[in-house]
């Protein structure tokens, strides 16, 4: 099946065969809104086993292993984004009464819903394992899906399913309203069927300023304990809508005034902030050792919950605790990487590579590095190579090889600034962010070499030379903790 028919039959399992409808209104105590109040529909979606399922996917994936606040879900978030859709709406309705009436409303608080259904366990950890299945490479290639990740297209699908049509359609006739379920599905992927006149309104789920991202980054920086100046109801005060002219047209998009700027400054600052948890060494540390149970256990066919991982969809059939409770894998090492997880005894870094850990002659070496990325078998040999070196019972089990993406601040580059002139601008034309921006993201990526504790010096000097061998890197007293003066944070 592609993934079209399997997400068809996932949601055929899991949508109920008839529509029941709480008749009331409920309001949701919530820690970063307050209350959230949802509709008699939008009860009714969240009481479904496809929507509840969110409960048990973390938002921040691996992060509660070293952050212990960061214990909440995509459900959580989920209802959060329907505030704050909310909010955005009232404002730009109240100011473009002719733009946003109640059904663009009703559809766009249902995208904000439904917007997170796709994702796996661990969240956006399991993207990555679901990139490699080909039934996502496919849709990943087809030109509706063009800067779509994973979590967006299998929502897409999901939402577009004919059990899903049914389900909606029936829901609509029983509160006597109507869904434009086709354009539903279209917003969270940023599209919508007349993009000249209502991307605008997209972008509220998915664009620079929509409201996952001013959702996601408050919950994410409370769970953790980070303080910010950033304020998502002042940020959406200053939110417009702008005419950009492209393609010989005209469109209508979300920008922000001049007198918004400064607020865009404090949302990247806040993003960076926030953002910088993901090169924690023991987050790392800990994302790499679940990677590496999944990808033992679908090359190796090790049934998790009774279901033996063929497909992407496979991964919305398992939860993050079906992951953890794997015993027994017939892998010692595995086994012993699963009860690290469990009793947080994380891998610890041998070996730190970054621009300030290679000897400063030798950065243009750190390309060759850096386009592994994204080979598991070209990562598993430096593991293999690096065990052979150090020799006896040192297996690749025993390293782990961590490249992480750069933090990504695309977002500022979609930004519009509405002039008091009514002049519309890129930021960068008022706020020239690129090259320190750049700097900066540099400055502070960190790739790692993690090893068991038992094989930790002889795994520095080991990778140490297979890398030199390899891509001629040369490395100086920061590429290890004790350089770095990095201590482990213990929940």
């Amino acid at each position: 099946m592609d993934l079209k028919e399997e997400i068809g039959q996932f949601m055929k399992e899991n949508i109920p065969m008839s529509v029941d409808i709480n008749s009331n209104e409920v309001n949701i105590r919530d820690s970063v809104h307050s209350t959230t109040t949802l509709f008699n529909y939008e009860r009714t979606i969240v009481d479904t086993s496809f929507f509840q399922r969110l409960r048990f996917v973390s938002q921040m994936g691996a992060v509660n292993h070293v952050y212990p606040g960061a214990m909440h879900s995509r459900f959580s978030h989920s209802v959060g984004v329907v505030n704050t859709a909310g909010t955005i709406l009232e404002h730009l309705q109240n100011r473009y009464p002719m733009l946003i009436d109640e059904s663009t409303i009703r559809n766009v608080r249902l995208s904000a819903l439904l917007h997170d259904i796709g994702h796996g366990p661990f969240s956006h950890l399991s993207e990555t394992i679901m990139s490699k299945f080909g039934d996502m490479k496919n849709e990943q290639n087809r030109d509706l899906f063009i800067g779509s990740v994973p979590h967006e297209i299998i929502a897409w699908h999901m939402v577009n399913s004919d059990a899903m049509h049914d389900f909606l359609n029936s829901l609509a006739l029983k509160c006597y309203v109507t869904f434009d379920i086709d354009e539903i599905a279209n917003y969270i992927i940023g599209q919508t069927r007349n993009p000249s006149s209502t991307r605008f309104i997209a972008e509220i789920i998915n664009g620079a300023f929509d409201a996952d991202k001013l959702d996601y980054m408050q919950r994410d920086a409370y769970s953790i304990g980070i303080k910010s100046p950033f304020e998502s109801e002042l940020l959406i005060r200053h939110l417009r809508i702008v005419i950009i002219d492209s393609d010989d047209k005209k469109h209508r998009r979300i920008g922000i005034s001049e007198e918004g700027i400064e607020n865009i400054l404090d949302l990247a600052y806040h993003k960076l902030k926030v953002a910088r948890i993901i090169y924690d060494p023991n987050v790392r540390a800990a994302e790499r050792m679940i990677f590496e149970i999944f990808d033992y256990a679908i090359e190796t066919a090790i049934p998790i919950n009774n279901i033996i991982i063929k497909s992407s969809v496979d991964m919305l059939r398992i939860s993050e605790n079906d992951i953890l409770g794997i015993r027994n894998t017939g892998n010692e090492r595995i086994d012993k990487i699963i009860k690290g997880l469990s009793t947080h005894k994380l891998y610890e870094p041998s070996l730190i590579i970054s621009h300030k850990s290679i000897v400063e002659d030798k950065h243009g070496s750190l390309d060759g590095f850096l386009e592994m990325s994204e080979s598991k078998e070209k990562i598993d040999k430096i593991r293999t190579l690096i065990a052979d070196e150090i020799g006896g019972e040192c297996s690749k089990y025993d390293i782990l090889v961590d490249i992480p993406p750069s933090i990504s601040m695309r977002f500022l580059s979609h930004i519009n600034i509405l002039e008091k002139d009514k002049t519309v601008i890129p930021l960068n034309h008022l706020f020239p962010y690129t090259n320190w921006l750049e700097s900066y993201l540099n400055s502070v990526w960190k790739a790692y070499v993690f090893s068991s504790p038992e094989y930790l010096d002889k795994v520095t000097k080991a990778s140490k030379k297979v890398l030199k061998n390899l891509f001629g890197l040369e490395f100086n007293k920061y590429s290890t903790p004790c350089g770095q003066n990095q201590t482990r944070t213990i929940p």
